[in-house]
């Protein structure tokens, strides 16, 4: 039996969790298999997925408004490994290998509030340096 694993994020009140779906490639009507992990004791917002240590396998990053830190957690111990510190009011962020090392780069957004006036709007773009359980280099662009 072969099966396929796609990771998907969910958030909840204190806590958001990954869910797994395995379907299985054979038969007319797969199964499905969902097993819930809460990863972070915080609300996820904005959670996305990729393989960010080239495993194979979905990892997760989510941000939380809360949070002064740009995570991943790594599939499937859901270990926190710390992209940058220091940065507040992450409101999104996108993926993608830009110089094909095989880990993607990160693009994000900080310091967005809800009114114009107190929102300076940062653009910034992080990179691993081979080692994407490390800190990563940033830089601003805009």
């Amino acid at each position: 039996m072969h099966r396929k694993s796609l990771t998907l994020a969910t958030h909840a009140t204190l806590a958001f969790g990954v869910i797994f779906l395995a379907a299985c490639s054979q038969g007319a009507n797969p199964a499905a298999q969902f097993q819930a992990h809460d990863i972070a004791d915080f609300s996820g917002y904005a959670v996305a997925v990729a393989d960010f240590n080239n495993d194979g396998r979905l990892d997760v990053m989510a941000n939380s408004l809360g949070m002064s830190e740009v995570s991943w957690y790594e599939n499937p111990t859901w270990e926190r490994h710390v992209i940058v510190e220091g940065v507040s009011s992450v409101v999104n962020q996108a993926m993608a290998d830009i110089n094909g090392d095989g880990i993607p780069e990160v693009a994000y957004q900080s310091q967005f509030a809800m009114q114009a006036e107190n929102s300076e709007g940062l653009n910034w773009i992080a990179m691993s340096q081979g080692d994407p359980t490390m800190p990563w280099t940033t830089q601003q662009i805009d």
